[in-house]
């Protein structure tokens, strides 16, 4: 057991490494725990009425003998919370003080951010401090306590930190159907294609990625997301002549137990893989809930160039699928050098990002740069910048 200060530890006491914690040991320490406050800091008892003690809910501290033994010193018993196996009780106070502080607070340098991570030190009996080495703007997103089972191991507290990035050129991207790829340029709103209704496209895709890659499912995607987007919850009733009568959208067969037994959510909304067949395809399903909403039966649509409004001569597969950003960045990944550490034995430059080290010229790249004959350029990359030396 121990009693800590502003100015310190002011009493401690460790048990027998053989012994283990019953109401019978905990009393005689809670005797000598009020001896050493009454002489050490006799000034508690002169301004204040009681002692506060921050108690737990362990079985030999909860116990009838000693809870009488506590009121023999007149001290307030500050019980905890219920007893958590990866949070310790005495720890409840610094988790709850960490995200109160911490919470969505920002920071822009290395000096800011020395208050975002740290952890008591019982050894050194100091706030132990993790810094953030980064140079971009950070939110502290959560703070956790992180433990084990094992009671001798201190506490450690973990703070995450968020990054906010927008999209930029390099970085990487991927569909549900696989498609990955990098955003390769960032084009203003206003000079975008749109359609008749005025939508503008967020991602475009360029249509050679398809036939090698057979990514047939982006393709169903698209067009199911378009239909979804029309037949919602919002206009089933009009596909509903009264309300005990089945459900059939125009223009599809009413005989269909697939179709007529099924409400417009369950239309657009089921992914599972063996609803279709080669017979009665998805393709052919989601393009008659297309032309049912006035759309192309093949999902494609007339686009206007953004630039001067003229109508595009091909049609363009228009529709909604779901796109999600990889941990691919270019802010994570970028590298320039153009002099610096090289290797004692070959004199050539060191491997690693972090260490400053070089950028790989390969066969191919050497190749594109003798058949745009920069010669120069070349030599300055082979030469100057690799493993020149002087003797």
């Amino acid at each position: 057991m121990a009693k800590e200060d502003q100015l310190g530890v002011v009493y401690y006491e460790l048990l027998d490494p053989t012994k283990t914690i019953t109401g019978t040991l905990y009393r005689p320490q809670l005797m000598r725990l009020s001896r050493a406050l009454k002489e050490k800091l006799p000034q508690y008892y002169s301004r204040h009425n009681k002692i506060i003690l921050l108690h737990d809910s362990a079985h030999p501290h909860v116990a009838d003998p000693v809870k009488n033994y506590l009121k023999t010193f007149d001290w307030e018993v500050l019980p905890h919370p219920p007893y958590s196996l990866d949070i310790a009780p005495s720890d409840y106070r610094l988790s709850r003080s960490m995200a109160h502080a911490l919470s969505e607070q920002r920071s822009t340098s290395n000096e800011d951010t020395k208050k975002l991570g740290w952890y008591f030190d019982g050894d050194k009996n100091y706030f132990s401090v993790v810094k953030y080495h980064g140079k971009e703007e950070v939110f502290v997103d959560s703070v956790r306590l992180c433990g084990d089972f094992n009671t001798k191991a201190p506490p450690k507290a973990c703070v995450v930190l968020r990054i906010q990035r927008n999209p930029m050129v390099g970085d990487k991207f991927a569909s549900r159907a696989g498609q990955k790829g990098i955003c390769s340029q960032k084009w203003a709103a206003e000079d975008l294609p749109f359609t008749e209704s005025g939508l503008i496209p967020d991602v475009l895709f360029n249509p050679h990625g398809f036939p090698s890659r057979m990514t047939i499912a982006m393709m169903i995607e698209c067009m199911a997301g378009k239909s979804a987007s029309l037949h919602g919850e919002i206009e089933e009733q009009m596909y509903c002549e009264s309300p005990k009568s089945r459900w059939s959208p125009p223009s599809m067969d009413a005989n269909n137990p697939k179709v007529a037994d099924a409400s417009p959510a369950s239309w657009v909304h089921d992914a599972t893989p063996f609803r279709f067949n080669e017979r009665d395809t998805a393709i052919n399903y989601f393009g008659r809930l297309l032309e049912a909403g006035g759309y192309n039966y093949y999902g494609t649509e007339r686009m206007y160039s953004g630039v001067d409004g003229r109508e595009m001569s091909a049609d363009i597969f228009f529709g909604v699928i779901h796109y999600q950003r990889l941990r691919h960045m270019v802010s994570d990944k970028w590298q320039v050098r153009t002099t610096g550490a090289v290797d004692v034995l070959t004199r050539q430059p060191v491997r690693g990002r972090k260490r400053g080290g070089g950028v790989r010229l390969g066969e191919m790249e050497r190749d594109g740069l003798m058949s745009h004959g920069a010669s120069f350029l070349l030599h300055e990359r082979l030469f100057h910048c690799s493993d020149k030396t002087e003797v």
